[in-house]
């Protein structure tokens, strides 16, 4: 019956200390999200603005024949919306599974406006490296992008 008693807390002191290291976990995970949607972005640029690099000498051949520049470039950039559609549709349903398989008993109230957030910023990355090489390429006249190939 007597047996000291060591570090007695409030409730409140031990739930503020439990749910601080969650935070910590919180921010940090955020931060790994944010580097690589960065580097998602990066790469998803880097690789469409160079396929439509690839392609100058067919888009100058066609000018030449009588293609618009406004066809050219929307060409590029209903690709590029094609290849964002497949990409959120399937990103979407396998992030929805990892959520579910991993994280149970998460708080889901802010996962909407991720998912919203993550659409926007890609949408935004994919057109513009669709939109701004293609006004590049089509900027030049036919015959002097087709004399330096």
């Amino acid at each position: 019956r007597d047996v000291p008693v060591f570090l007695i807390k409030p409730l409140t002191q031990v739930l503020e200390e439990s749910v601080a290291e969650f935070e910590e976990l919180s921010i940090l995970l955020t931060m790994i999200g944010a580097i690589a949607l960065v580097l998602a972005a990066s790469g998803i640029y880097a690789i469409m603005s160079r396929s439509v690099m690839l392609r100058t000498r067919d888009i100058s051949i066609r000018r030449a024949l009588g293609l618009t520049n406004e066809k050219a470039i929307m060409g590029f950039v209903r690709k590029g919306l094609f290849l964002l559609v497949i990409g959120c549709v399937f990103g979407g349903i396998l992030s929805l599974l990892a959520i579910n398989a991993l994280l149970s008993t998460t708080d889901i109230a802010s996962l909407p406006l991720v998912f919203i957030g993550v659409i926007v910023v890609v949408s935004i990355i994919m057109i513009s490296a669709t939109y701004f090489p293609a006004k590049k390429i089509v900027s030049n006249e036919p015959g002097d992008t087709l004399s330096e190939s």
